[in-house]
């Protein structure tokens, strides 16, 4: 029996609201406000970009694709791909323009060999991220909140499987 070997991609799901400067947002707010992206999404506009930058000879691969953990707040996506394809689907992030007809940027932010590595990438990149936005809170009752929100957050991590 053959055991299947995949690569494990960590990645960055900004909106354009955050990639704008703002001085821009100032200029032009958003007039509605957007549709929560979720798993389904990120995996039907994956499998929309290969299709349309590698044609339908290399669609089938999107059948191994699996998006197992995203986070709104966060804007963390964790996506497990084959190893032999893991080149062609990161490019293929690199040229996710939208999600659900909304403008976004995908980063790759880390590439592992295992859920384990995953999950430490991960939980990193949550804390950087709880750390740059909360650190100059001085309000306890804030940061308690705060903290048992990052809790929540890298239980979801953990649980990643």
């Amino acid at each position: 029996m053959v055991r299947h070997k995949s690569r494990w991609l960590l990645i960055r799901i900004d909106r354009e609201e955050r990639v704008k400067s703002i001085k821009d947002i100032q200029k032009d707010p958003p007039d509605t406000p957007s549709a929560p992206i979720e798993k389904k999404n990120i995996y039907h506009a994956l499998r929309i970009m290969i299709e349309g930058a590698f044609g339908i000879a290399r669609a089938g691969i999107v059948e191994d694709i699996q998006v197992r953990l995203y986070n709104s707040e966060t804007s963390l996506a964790v996506v497990k791909v084959p190893r032999e394809d893991c080149d062609l689907i990161r490019s293929a992030i690199t040229l996710l323009t939208q999600i659900q007809d909304e403008p976004i940027t995908a980063v790759v932010l880390s590439t592992s060999g295992s859920a384990r590595t995953a999950k430490i990438a991960a939980m990193r990149q949550v804390k950087k991220a709880f750390k740059m936005k909360y650190s100059d809170v001085n309000n306890t009752n804030v940061r308690k909140k705060e903290l048992q929100k990052l809790e929540v957050l890298i239980d979801q991590v953990r649980g990643m499987d």
